[in-house]
């Protein structure tokens, strides 16, 4: 099957010129008489194929260059491949290579983002965890890339974050989600900070967590680290929202069964998120944690 695939994207690619194809279309499109054109092209279909040449060009307005033509082939087929669960060996594979495509086209790839964040989406309710750690990844990079591109796409992303949070027990996977909803903050603050309060539970959580079990202590330790890293990144965006967070960064320096380096990392956020917010009203609290 991904050999039919990768034949097919190859053939669709190299079966038509899209330079003389366009010209060609646009020739027959601007003929008032169109009786005495010679019409000798003929859409190509296939029976496993959901677009034919001609509503590839239109999705793209036939009008953008080379790159952006035979990206959006190969994205396709690729998707393709991401939505057959038969094939979900290559699925990582996949989402790596539609990853270097975007990268290789910078800003141009938010062309594609429709296309991309709901396959993304979908297959990551439906994966395990590990291949859910993957595509999250993918998309936090692309939010990055793309920026208020993805801004049609956030209230779904966050969704999709919170349910998967909620269910997950697995320390990678909720790293990942912590650094995905970095990205989101990041790039595009007016549109991601609405959306806070409904992961401060979260967050306090992870803070809060006083584990016995060394192995899973160390695990959440190395979350709140991660976590408390991202939360002085996103200082600046957090003003709305600052007063549910501080409580619970003050409690991580206010337990001696804290680690050292993580009640210094937690003091050191506190002092990060001073010099961006009025923390004038938490000052008391954190004068009686410090002594």
């Amino acid at each position: 099957t991904i050999k039919r695939l990768i034949i097919q994207a190859v053939g669709t690619i190299g079966a038509r010129d899209p330079y003389k194809l366009r010209r060609k279309l646009t020739y027959i499109m601007e003929s008032a008489d169109t009786s005495n054109v010679d019409v000798s092209i003929k859409p190509w279909s296939d029976a496993h194929a959901s677009k034919n040449i001609y509503e590839i060009l239109h999705f793209y307005e036939i009008k953008n260059g080379l790159d952006e033509f035979y990206s959006g082939v190969c994205i396709d087929n690729l998707l393709k491949i991401l939505a057959d669960p038969s094939l979900s060996a290559y699925h990582s594979l996949v989402v790596q290579t539609i990853q270097n495509i975007c990268i290789y086209l910078g800003i141009r790839c938010f062309q594609y983002l429709s296309q991309i964040f709901p396959s993304y989406m979908h297959v990551v309710r439906i994966s395990s965890p590990d291949m859910q750690k993957i595509i999250l990844e993918q998309l936090g990079k692309l939010v990055s890339l793309a920026k208020a591109k993805t801004r049609p796409y956030i209230h779904e992303l966050f969704t999709l974050l919170v349910d998967v949070w909620i269910d997950s027990q697995h320390i990678g996977l909720q790293s990942t989600i912590v650094k995905v909803i970095e990205y989101l903050v990041c790039s595009i603050p007016d549109d991601a900070s609405c959306y806070i309060p409904f992961i401060i539970p979260k967050i306090s959580k992870i803070l809060l967590s006083d584990r016995k079990d060394v192995d899973i202590s160390t695990e959440y330790n190395q979350l709140a680290t991660l976590l408390l890293s991202s939360i002085q990144r996103m200082g600046p965006y957090l003003k709305d929202h600052i007063f549910l967070i501080i409580p619970a960064v003050i409690k991580g320096f206010d337990r001696s069964s804290k680690p050292i380096p993580l009640q210094k990392l937690a003091m050191n956020t506190i002092q990060t998120l001073f010099l961006c917010n009025d923390l004038n009203d938490f000052v008391s609290p954190i004068i009686q944690a410090i002594i």
